[in-house]
């Protein structure tokens, strides 16, 4: 099922307070789509909050349409190194870090991605969007990150120079 709104989930949540299976409920005005997304968590005892989460393994393929691996899949998968899907860890120093996220289809057997981040938290969402806004379907690709905000913030500072002489 495609969620309606994006839906998140902190790995903490699911493992740590048991929770296996879940709905989460949606209220859906203008499309024709079932409401409700209902999930379900394996592997609850094996989960250690201090241990470092950087493996994805990532199947989905479509059951109608064009199928095959790197065709455009019907759901976003996204994963996040903060809490409730946000780039910017917990720990100290704050750093804004990459998220990296999947529109595609994996192989039928699915396949294993290591990421350059500790996942806390992953999206999962529409895909349709994303899919007919870039030329090609995302298969881990990474995004956002502190090499575009250090960018950003030294263009400001250029700005804010060049002002400053200007208006000397």
């Amino acid at each position: 099922m495609i969620p309606y709104y994006s839906v998140c989930f902190n790995l903490d949540e699911l493992f740590i307070e048991n929770n296996n299976t879940g709905i989460v409920q949606q209220s859906e005005i203008l499309q024709n789509r079932p409401t409700n997304f209902s999930w379900t968590a394996s592997g609850n005892e094996n989960y250690n909050l201090q241990a470092n989460y950087s493996q994805v393994w990532y199947q989905q393929t479509n059951i109608t349409g064009k199928i095959g691996a790197g065709q455009d899949a019907a759901r976003q998968l996204s994963v996040y190194s903060g809490r409730d899907c946000h780039s910017i860890n917990g720990s100290e120093p704050r750093t804004l870090e990459p998220w990296i996220g999947w529109t595609c289809q994996s192989d039928a057997g699915g396949q294993c991605n290591t990421v350059p981040i500790s996942i806390k938290s992953f999206l999962i969402a529409d895909a349709l969007s994303i899919n007919n806004g870039y030329p090609k379907c995302w298969d881990d690709a990474v995004m956002g990150g502190a090499s575009r905000a250090r960018v950003a913030s030294l263009w400001i500072v250029g700005v804010v120079l060049v002002a400053a002489v200007v208006l000397s």
